[in-house]
Order: structure tokens, then C-alpha cells, then sequence
């Protein structure tokens, strides 16, 4: 079985990523019969006599030693990824739950050159032995003729128009 959960762009996705995977119907049982007292993160919850945790990266590596004993697979995804000091810091807590062997999967979408300024970032060289599908970006030759039959404006204000998308099938 896979959890799915998807992670917010513009806010910290490890807290994100705590308080989303503590809320899941199908993982919450088990973490408050686990005692996992998550209250100093804001995520809300208070047990008598719990395992308090102030770190948001031990709260999930807790968690995450849940769900695998529980045979559980979480799949995350985050689109329209930046190069920010949140994404770096969510893809270095990623490496270190790839290295521990959870069973955790990522899912990223952005831009070529955002993916790419993330990638070849030096404390984050991970990302290079991790499983990769690259969809190249759309044509923009078709791009271009297709804003020519539907704009029916002239071939130079077409390019230009088509030059915006970067090839990004959301801004064609």
C-alpha cells in the first residue's frame, strides 16, 4: 500500500511533510499507540508519558521507523520545485531517509533549469544516483504553429509567446 502526500512549494516541507504524514488516516493509529508526543512541532498532539520530540527530522525518522515496520510505502510529491533553502533542506532530510533505508519515494516536478540547479547543488550530489525520468521539454516548433492557427497574430509576436512557455507543457 502506498500513502501519498503531497508537499506545499512555497512553505517548509519537512514540517510540511511531519505534520501531513502524522495526519494520515491510515498511519495515525499506530502513531499514537506508538506514544509519539509531537506537540512540541505545533503538529498538536499531546501524549501522558510520550516520547516528546523537539527536532522535526528525528519526529519523522520516528515515524518513518513506523510505517516500515507496518509495511507501509510513502510516496512525496512536490511540484513546481525551486532551488530554495526549504527544497535543500527537505532534499538532505530525504537523503538521510533513502540512507536508512525507509520506505519513502520522491516525486518532484519544476522547470528543467530549477530540477537542474537543485541537482547540481555540491551538498546535494544524492540526487545524481537517484532514479530519474527527464520528459524533455514540449517542441516549440508545434508551439509555435499551434499559437499561429489559435492567435492568429503575426509570426513575431508568435515566438515570443512561445519563448515564455520554456517549454513547460503548464505555460504552453
Amino acid at each position: 500500500m502506498i500513502i501519498y502526500t503531497k508537499l506545499k512549494k512555497w512553505s517548509k516541507p519537512c514540517n510540511d511533510f511531519a505534520a501531513q504524514l502524522y495526519a494520515l488516516p491510515l498511519l495515525h493509529d499506530y502513531f499514537v499507540e506508538a506514544k509519539l508526543d509531537l506537540s512540541l512541532l505545533g503538529i498538536g498532539l499531546s501524549v501522558d508519558k510520550g516520547n516528546k520530540y523537539s527536532d522535526v527530522e528525528q519526529a519523522i525518522l520516528a515515524m518513518l521507523d513506523i510505517v516500515q515496520k507496518k509495511k507501509k510505502r510513502i510516496l512525496i510529491t512536490i511540484d513546481g520545485v525551486t532551488n530554495n533553502q526549504y527544497i535543500k533542506g527537505f532534499a538532505s532530510a530525504f537523503q538521510i531517509f533513502i540512507r536508512n533505508d525507509y520506505p519513502v519515494f520522491l516525486l518532484m516536478t519544476g522547470l528543467y533549469n530549477n530540477i537542474y540547479s537543485i541537482q547540481n547543488n555540491k551538498s546535494l550530489t544524492f540526487l545524481y544516483r537517484t532514479p530519474k525520468i527527464k520528459l524533455d521539454s514540449l517542441n516549440a516548433s508545434a508551439i509555435t504553429n499551434s499559437y499561429m492557427k489559435v492567435f492568429q497574430i503575426s509570426e513575431e509576436n508568435v515566438k515570443k509567446l512561445s519563448s515564455l512557455t520554456q517549454g513547460y507543457s503548464f505555460g504552453f
